[in-house]
């Protein structure tokens, strides 16, 4: 398993798009990865996954969009 950080743009972002970090890990658990973590109310979560495809990216953009309602672009970065 690999190490990733995904950055989410547009969450919790002057007011607007609010996420608890809380959530948007259990987000992240439920979708199967292991090991998250979040760094305050930044966007930002660490995670375990076996392998990398773009296709991560748009399973966490979609969850995040059905669980909370709001369509923040994501990037996976090693």
């Amino acid at each position: 398993m690999k190490r990733y950080i995904a950055l989410f743009r547009g969450i919790n972002v002057g007011g607007k798009n609010i996420i608890p970090m809380k959530d948007l890990g259990r987000v992240l658990e439920v979708l199967g990865f292991t090991n998250v973590e979040s760094y305050i109310q930044s966007g930002n979560v660490a995670f375990n996954a076996a392998g990398r495809t773009r296709a991560q990216a748009a399973v966490i953009r979609d969850a995040v969009l059905k669980s909370h309602g709001v369509d923040a672009h994501v990037i996976l970065m090693e």
